[in-house]
């Protein structure tokens, strides 16, 4: 019985976890998505391995460094498509961590824009270049952030699913 509850309990846990990990996505610095994989490789450990295989737990670490490689390049990417100057695309990543501390969460959008908009502008006084290389760090950033959110609800689901 009280092995029973104890079950529970690091099932209750993991899948908070990875709720967190899913939470983090929208955060530049923390690791969401490797939070949620590191989560599901405790409970395995935990559960002997019964219900997480070794060859799940592979798939989820190839998943998770692909999301930690679209993290890195998403906003790069992005930002390159609206020809903006590698400089920008620095001003963009500072401007996102900054607003984390100053108007979470939306200041990690407004400052991620912010910060591609006043380097840029910085650089061309060419406020329409400047706006371009705004929207592409914020298309960047987005679109890694809907592909992480993706991602770890794929992770909670397939949790769900390997445990019954």
């Amino acid at each position: 019985m009280a092995e029973t509850a104890m079950t529970i309990i690091f099932i209750l846990l993991t899948i908070c976890a990875i709720i967190v990990g899913i939470l983090g996505t929208f955060v530049p610095v923390l690791p969401g998505i490797p939070l949620a994989f590191l989560a599901i490789l405790l409970y395995g450990w935990y559960d002997g391995f019964e219900h997480i295989s070794p060859t799940y737990l592979i798939v989820l670490g190839i998943f998770t460094i692909i999301s930690i490689v679209v993290d890195q390049l998403s906003m790069i990417l992005g930002m390159k498509v609206f020809k903006s100057d590698n400089r920008a695309i620095i001003g963009s990543a500072i401007g996102s961590i900054v607003g984390i501390f100053i108007w979470p969460p939306f200041g990690i959008l407004i400052f991620c824009f912010l910060g591609a908009f006043i380097v840029e502008y910085y650089l061309y006084k060419d406020s329409t270049r400047a706006f371009r290389s705004s929207i592409g760090a914020l298309v960047g950033f987005i679109s890694g952030t809907l592909f992480k959110v993706i991602l770890g609800v794929g992770f909670l689901i397939s949790f769900i699913i390997a445990l019954f």
